[in-house]
């Protein structure tokens, strides 16, 4: 019966060839891009942890946080969101920096703040991004993956001293300066000379920031020459003994609410932050991306059902004489519903596989693409994905093409037959 019902879909559809086709070519169109959004959401994860990868558990921030209730991860995406429209908050100083170094289990610390100028070089001009760091960044603590290419960091003495030295990012560096040797040179940033004492080995970008076009700067030097500021961003830290995480940063916590006068938790306008919270921020971030995505994708599989529906509809209306003769000659509801509803899981079962396919080929493209353009990105498909995205079409043809079908299976013969006349 199965076999007899395939068939006769399969000769329907056939006769309007043109009209499947478009039906079809909704679906395949769908599923293509839902395999194309699965496969970025997939490699955008996969990314995000390699780029991470560069930080060891050992290592804390202490981060500026807008005072808010929520969780932690919350606070911290409101806290981006404040920073990144402007506001300002000046409570961390270097005091705290120091105070928080001599705790049990924090071996070495750093602050730091960011900002960023035009520098310049003879007739060369590069705006750059500024790090300015103790001496702590590159002798213990670590940063980013940075390590010096040639010459030398500067040192703690030269930071108090506000000396005006540099150390340059290997973009930076070529930009500038091309393949003439930087150090012992001058480029001025906001007017000032800064002696070039070291440049950075090429490291590439860790989480969308490019480490190559950053200069690294003393920071009391940069806060009072450049900023005019006396407060500071965070500060990396560096514990002896990762097991004890927990109680580290209980004891963090209280020394920096001694520090600023704090009695109310809600109120602290910091946050210590491991890397279990770097990956929770991270998992809500593609979380929410990879829903929005899959979303996209799922609107342009229920435009393709939606067509699916009317043409089925159309089909019945069409061919109510057929519907009619055969229930005159015995054919049972359940048969009639059967044939149309066949119609529609053909259309989506084949779309469904051609859209996988295209979608496998066109995501391959992409991270291709994305390689070529020096993001270390990687073709993340699993066998999960693929079943899921083939399953999502077919359930769509079932769905939208039941109504059309029970109504096929519904129609009186006595009525159909009397329609044509």
């Amino acid at each position: 019966m199965i076999k007899g019902i395939f068939k006769l879909s399969l000769k329907a559809l056939s006769l309007n060839k043109v009209r499947s086709f478009l039906t079809t070519l909704g679906i395949i169109l769908g599923t293509a891009i839902l395999i194309i959004v699965m496969t970025i959401g997939g490699g955008l994860r996969a990314f995000i942890m390699e780029e991470l990868a560069v930080f060891t558990p050992e290592v804390l921030w202490v981060e500026i946080l807008v005072p808010s209730e929520g969780t932690r991860v919350e606070q911290g995406l409101q806290t981006a969101q404040a920073v990144g429209s402007g506001v300002q908050i000046t409570s961390m100083e270097l005091d705290d920096v120091d105070a928080v170094v001599k705790l049990p289990n924090i071996v070495a610390g750093y602050g730091m703040t960011i900002t960023q100028e035009r520098l310049t070089y003879e007739s060369e001009e590069k705006n750059a991004m500024i790090f300015a760091v103790e001496e702590a960044y590159n002798k213990e603590v670590g940063g980013f993956g940075f390590e010096l290419d040639e010459g030398r960091f500067f040192t703690d003495t030269e930071d108090k001293a506000l000396s005006q030295v540099v150390i340059l990012g290997s973009e930076v560096k070529e930009d500038l300066f091309g393949s003439r040797d930087p150090i012992g040179e001058n480029i001025k940033i906001k007017g000032l000379n800064f002696r070039v004492i070291g440049v950075a080995k090429e490291a590439g970008s860790v989480g969308f920031m490019d480490i190559d076009n950053i200069i690294y700067l003393p920071l009391r030097t940069t806060m009072d020459k450049l900023m005019g500021v006396d407060y500071i961003l965070a500060m990396g830290l560096k514990m002896k003994d990762p097991t004890q995480l927990d109680q580290t940063v209980e004891l963090i916590e209280r020394q920096m609410r001694i520090n600023h006068s704090i009695t109310d938790p809600q109120k602290d306008d910091f946050a210590v932050r491991t890397m279990d919270e770097a990956m929770d921020m991270i998992s809500v971030v593609t979380d929410t991306i990879e829903i929005l995505l899959f979303l996209i994708a799922m609107i342009s599989l229920i435009v393709g059902g939606v067509g699916i529906m009317n043409v089925m509809y159309t089909s019945v209306t069409e061919r109510t004489n057929e519907i009619g003769l055969k229930k005159a000659l015995g054919a049972k509801p359940n048969a009639i519903r059967l044939q149309f509803l066949g119609e529609a899981m053909i259309i989506t079962f084949v779309g469904g596989l051609i859209g996988v396919i295209t979608g496998i080929a066109l995501a391959w493209l992409l991270s291709v693409g994305v390689k070529a353009a020096g993001f270390d990105w990687q073709f993340v498909l699993s066998f999960q994905t693929l079943l899921f995205a083939f399953a999502i079409p077919v359930s769509v043809g079932l769905i939208f093409g039941y109504a059309p079908a029970n109504k096929a299976a519904s129609l009186s013969p006595i009525d159909a037959l009397r329609e044509t006349l």
